[in-house]
């Protein structure tokens, strides 16, 4: 793991990050749905979305530039990674004293947020389960999620005098 970033980028099944020192400080990452059915108009004119629940994927563009490059050497188009997100994502607590995370969070980054904007710790935190802290039963949670994605694209750029080593990886949920 690299301790000068918080992203996570591990081939699945490995345990050496693709990300050594230097190669990946200040990177952004974005987390895009992916697309999924189709929204149609009905005979009477009532818009619908065609596609099934639970069928929602994330796709990532990763976007770095530092003095290294990142471990891509024989990563191809299909590799499994290990993903764990830079952006948070956040739902809502619908009066529960425990919720279920739509996916599997990074250790030690789920966090209650009331509606005041304070931070607090969750009382347990058990695979996706979330146990509240009391009286934080209509807040709402976040967490960087922790993904299984496939590569589907990258590039590495070299500026010679900058000494600048650029980078982006695709990758899709699996």
């Amino acid at each position: 793991m690299n301790a000068i970033t918080d992203l996570i980028l591990q081939p699945k099944g490995m345990a050496v990050s693709s990300l050594p020192l230097l190669s990946s400080r200040n990177c952004t990452q974005t987390l895009t749905p992916l697309a999924h059915g189709q929204l149609r108009r009905t005979i009477n004119g009532q818009l619908i979305h065609t596609g099934l629940p639970g069928h929602t994927k994330y796709q990532s563009t990763i976007t770095g530039e530092d003095q290294a490059p990142p471990a891509l050497e024989n990563i191809w188009k299909g590799t499994l990674f290990q993903v764990g997100c830079l952006p948070y994502l956040t739902q809502p607590n619908l009066g529960n004293p425990r919720i279920e995370l739509a996916r599997d969070p990074v250790p030690d980054t789920v966090m209650v947020v009331d509606n005041e904007g304070g931070y607090h710790e969750p009382l347990a935190v058990t695979g996706r389960q979330v146990t509240l802290p009391e009286n934080k039963t209509t807040d709402y949670v976040s967490y960087r999620p922790q993904l299984d994605m496939y590569a589907v694209d990258f590039q590495i750029t070299m500026n010679e005098w900058g000494m600048k080593v650029g980078w982006v990886l695709k990758l899709e949920e699996a």
